[in-house]
């Protein structure tokens, strides 16, 4: 069935018999009603949308959705949305994209790392807790606000959510999630999925994006600052042309070293070397 329009009706039955339901929870009530109503088994996917945000946005003369503490979405009823405190609604931006390095810091849960961002110039910078020193003395001090990456805890209860809510998946079949949160583990997660891993990614990265939106709202950052399009050629010092220079002279090897010198080990450990070993396993298989 790829006629979003029919699914309009369900919608709104739902929510008058629930006017504030979490989102993944209407989603499997859509799913339920629409076998029972005979329009088959509900799939944004298969009507065209990366999530199923992206499927209700359809409908603003049936819903608005607000994100809750802690990162997890809830879909009101435009009656039980009107009935609420307007300081509640409307309180985060909604986020399409990240900049990299602004992903980065959110994602990587490394509690030895302390991260800070710049709220005029947009600039991210990290450091280990034994520069602490060094990070109390970023200037002025009222530009840097520390940035608060999402606990691997959370990322690892993401991944559960994600299961729960697959009725093809059995979360047995994927025991890394066991394990201590890092990149590998969720490189491996994705790679089991196999065709169900690109809506895992989609899931995890409107996750991360509520979670980002979150935090620029408490740290009075505009989200605009958090996106690709936004410049932050002031952040940083320009580049000598004797350093454009030199780097030039370097072989491809030398200048991956010298990259590889300026990571710490867990960086190394976490996400160059699952990297490396995803690119070397598609090569050998071309």
């Amino acid at each position: 069935m790829k006629d979003v329009s029919a699914w309009k009706p369900l919608l709104q039955e739902l929510l008058k018999q629930q006017s504030v339901e979490p989102a993944a929870r209407l989603r499997q009530r859509l799913v339920d009603l629409g076998e029972q109503r005979g329009l088959g088994t509900f799939s944004y996917v298969e009507l065209g949308f990366p999530r199923f945000r992206a499927f209700l946005e359809q409908f603003p003369d049936v819903l608005e959705m607000r994100v809750r503490p802690g990162g997890d979405m809830e879909v009101l009823s435009l009656a039980a949305a009107a009935a609420q405190p307007v300081a509640v609604r409307g309180e985060h931006r909604a986020m399409s994209a990240a900049r990299e390095d602004v992903w980065i810091a959110f994602s990587n849960p490394d509690p030895q790392r302390l991260r800070y961002f710049n709220r005029k110039t947009g600039a991210v910078k990290h450091f280990q807790q034994t520069d602490l020193g060094a990070a109390v003395g970023l200037t002025p001090v009222a530009d840097w606000v520390k940035i608060e990456p999402v606990p691997g805890t959370q990322q690892t209860a993401w991944m559960q959510e994600f299961l729960a809510q697959a009725s093809t998946l059995v979360a047995a079949d994927y025991p890394m999630i066991a394990q201590p949160y890092r990149t590998a583990v969720n490189v491996e997660f994705t790679k089991a999925l196999g065709a169900a891993g690109k809506q895992w990614t989609q899931f995890r990265t409107g996750k991360m994006f509520e979670v980002m939106s979150q935090w620029a709202q408490r740290a009075g950052v505009d989200v605009s600052m958090l996106l690709p399009s936004f410049e932050t050629r002031h952040a940083h010092p320009p580049v000598s042309t004797a350093s454009l220079t030199d780097a030039a002279a370097l072989s491809p090897k030398q200048r991956a070293l010298k990259l590889i010198e300026s990571l710490t080990d867990q960086e190394i450990a976490d996400t160059l070397i699952p990297l490396m070993a995803s690119i070397i396993m598609v090569s050998a298989r071309r």
